[in-house]
């Protein structure tokens, strides 16, 4: 099949990995992506999104979309960094996001590139802190706020 083909952009570039195709349409992971995780796999390090303690919810319209908080797990990272029920999320780690999946793939990705940094292999008994910078919106102001959150430890 087509799974794991490069797509390619008007320059021949590659910018995406193939994962699935329907009928005429396909769906693609984005080229940072498969290779952050690659990059994890060869060095034997843990590709897990850090655990932060947040139920989210889209908000707003098509045209408009956004994402807000609809829970937080009591004594979570989230929570002692001042998360809120009702935070809508405007950026995470600098980008701007409009969809739950935007904030997942983003937290995910830090969790990947926190393990690349810190360099601790599978097996590695020690849990390792990742954070995640977010920039939040609550009655028309917005703030900054780092949740420190532990990886998943082996």
């Amino acid at each position: 099949g087509m799974s794991g083909s490069p797509v390619v952009n008007s320059t021949g570039a590659i910018v995406a990995m193939m994962a699935k195709k329907f009928e005429e349409h396909g769906l693609a992971l984005p080229a940072a992506r498969v290779t952050t995780i690659a990059q994890c796999l060869e060095q034997g390090l843990p590709c897990v999104p850090p655990v932060i303690g947040l139920e989210l919810e889209a908000v707003g319209s098509l045209l408009e979309p956004g994402v807000a908080v609809r829970a937080v797990q009591p004594d979570s990272p989230a929570a002692m960094a001042g998360v809120a029920v009702g935070d809508q999320i405007e950026a995470v780690e600098g980008q701007v996001v409009d969809t739950i999946l935007d904030v997942r793939e983003t937290i995910s990705m830090r969790g990947a590139t926190a393990a690349l940094a810190n360099g601790r292999r599978v097996g590695n008994s020690e849990c390792m802190t990742v954070t995640v910078r977010m920039r939040l919106r609550r009655a028309g102001i917005s703030r900054d706020v780092v949740i420190a959150a532990r990886s998943q430890c082996s």
